[in-house]
């Protein structure tokens, strides 16, 4: 509802909304409009789902994931982290020179 609201009188504003709001707010309202549809209630109560979701994890599993999944996506996050950086900053300001050491 909030972000609604915010999209809203954003748009009256003349500002531009943050498209993760919109797809946000968008998805909220398919979620809700989905459940209406379907006869349930809408609840809105806390919910853990890291304790069903790793109910079973063994340190084997861990292992695994770290070697096959997490160690081989590091050099590409931490690519994309330097080409975005360099990106802003060469749009944030294009007149400074950089040296390089």
């Amino acid at each position: 509802g909030t972000a609604l609201c915010f999209v809203l009188a954003s748009r009256h504003a003349g500002e531009r909304v943050p498209s993760a709001l919109t797809l946000f707010s968008v998805g909220v309202l398919l979620a809700a409009g989905q459940l209406a549809y379907a006869g349930e209630p809408v609840r809105f109560r806390p919910v853990a789902p890291a304790l069903w979701a790793l109910s079973g994890v063994d340190g084997t599993d861990a292992t695994r994931a770290l070697l096959d999944a997490a160690l081989p996506q590091l050099p590409l996050t931490t690519l994309n982290s330097v080409v975005s950086v360099c990106h802003l900053a060469k749009q944030l300001a294009p007149e400074a020179k950089v040296t390089p050491r």
